[in-house]
C-alpha cells in the first residue's frame, strides 16, 4: 500500500496493516502491538472514514491523527470527559473523550454548527481499555484562528457538561413524571 496515497483508495484493514507496520506507538512514543481494544478502535475508525471527507488526507496522516486521539484519551481520568482542538494533518482537529452515554455525538456536531463551522469528517468509535465503555470523537475541521479553537474547546465542554447533567437525570425525570402522571390520573379517576 502506499501510504502517500489520499484516503480515497484506503480500505478498512489498510490503518490496522499501518498500524501493524510500526507506525503506531503508545504515549511514550514507542512501537506499540495493537491489543483488542486498539484493534477494536481502528476497525471503527475505519468503517467511520469516508473517502470523500478524507479527501487529500493520506491514510498515514489519519493514522497519526486517530493515533493522538488514542494516546491522549488514555490519559484522562476514568469518568471524565476531555475537550481539546489542535492541529493535524493539515487541518484542525476536535478530539473529545469520555464515557458513553446517548446525545454525544448530535450534542457536539450541535455545537460545532451553533458555532458556523463544517465538519469535514467524524470519527466515533466506543471502546472498552478496562474502564468501562468510552466514547472517543474526533471530528475534522477547516483551519481556525486560535481564539475560534479555544471557542470550540469550551463551547463542546459546556455542551457535554450539559449532556452528562440530562443523562445523569434522566431515571429520577422518569420516575417524577411517572408520579405526576399517576397523580393526575388518580385525581381523574382514570387507570394508567
Amino acid at each position: 500500500m502506499d501510504t502517500g496515497s489520499s484516503a480515497k483508495d484506503f480500505s478498512n484493514h489498510d490503518l490496522i496493516r499501518l498500524a501493524e507496520s510500526g507506525r503506531w506507538t503508545d504515549a511514550e512514543g514507542k512501537t506499540s502491538p495493537l491489543d483488542p481494544p486498539t484493534r477494536a478502535f481502528l476497525e471503527q475508525v475505519g468503517r467511520d472514514a469516508d473517502a470523500e471527507d478524507l479527501a487529500g488526507l493520506a491514510p498515514v496522516a489519519l493514522l497519526s491523527t486517530v493515533n493522538a486521539l488514542w494516546t491522549w484519551s488514555a490519559g484522562h481520568a476514568p469518568g471524565a470527559q476531555a475537550v481539546r482542538v489542535r492541529a493535524a494533518a493539515g487541518r484542525m482537529v476536535l478530539d473529545v473523550a469520555g464515557p458513553d452515554m446517548p446525545f454525544l455525538v448530535d450534542s457536539v456536531m450541535g455545537e460545532v454548527a451553533d458555532q458556523g463551522l463544517t465538519a469535514r469528517a467524524l470519527f466515533h468509535p466506543i471502546v472498552d481499555r478496562g474502564r468501562g465503555p468510552e466514547s472517543l470523537i474526533q471530528v475534522h475541521l477547516g483551519d481556525l484562528a486560535p481564539a475560534r479553537a479555544e471557542a470550540l474547546a469550551a463551547g463542546v465542554t459546556a455542551t457535554l457538561a450539559d449532556v452528562r447533567a440530562a443523562v445523569d437525570d434522566f431515571e429520577a425525570l422518569k420516575a417524577r413524571m411517572h408520579g405526576c402522571r399517576t397523580a393526575l390520573a388518580d385525581s381523574l379517576g382514570v387507570e394508567t
